[in-house]
Formats: structure tokens, sequence, C-alpha cells
């Protein structure tokens, strides 16, 4: 699915890359420590994503914002017109519709 095929008050959900931090500022650190850097750099964005909505008067337009990962992924449930000026909220780099990710896990055999 497209935003174009997406009316303008219908909802989508949307797949939302944020930017990471420096290289730099993860050398040296534990796997642990990456982890609990990346985590707290995406919950950081995301504060700022929706602080930087809410400024622009478009919170109505936003039924979701989920919770922020490790792996600078966020997903949103909004109308095209957030989609559309979302990339230049700040720390955003990408922004698209969520496709659904089937999966295929194997069946147990009956005995």
């Amino acid at each position: 699915m497209s935003l174009k095929q997406v009316g303008a008050d219908e909802m989508v959900e949307l797949a939302i890359t944020l930017e990471r931090p420096p290289a730099t500022a993860l050398r040296g650190l534990t796997r642990s420590e990456k982890y609990r850097a990346l985590s707290d750099h995406s919950i950081k964005l995301r504060q700022g994503i929706i602080r930087w909505i809410g400024e622009r008067g478009m919170s109505g337009e936003v039924a979701r914002v989920g919770e922020p990962t490790a792996f600078n992924v966020l997903t949103m449930v909004a109308t095209p017109r957030v989609a559309d000026v979302l990339p230049a909220a700040p720390g955003v780099t990408h922004v698209g519709v969520a496709v659904p990710l089937p999966v295929d896990l194997p069946r147990p055999k009956r005995r």
C-alpha cells in the first residue's frame, strides 16, 4: 500500500527510521551499554518527534506512537498529512508505510 491509496482522513501505520548516534559515541562500549545507549537515543528522538508534531498542531492526526527500539525504528499510526511532513522532523531519516511481516513458523507435527 502507498500513501496515495489512502484517503486524507484515514489512518495508516508508518515505519519511521530514526538517525543513529555517531559511531564514536558507541565505540568502546560493551554490548549491553551499546543497547542501552541506542535505546536511550531512540527514546529521546521519539519524545522530540511527539513534541514536534504537537508544535505543528497535528496531534489530533496521530492515533498512536509506538515504543522505540534500539534498532532505530519507530511505528506510528497517523494521517497521510503527518506522513508527508514527518521527514522534516528532527532525527527522522525515512518515513514509509509499514508492511506487515508474515511470520512463517513451522507447525508442530501431529503424533
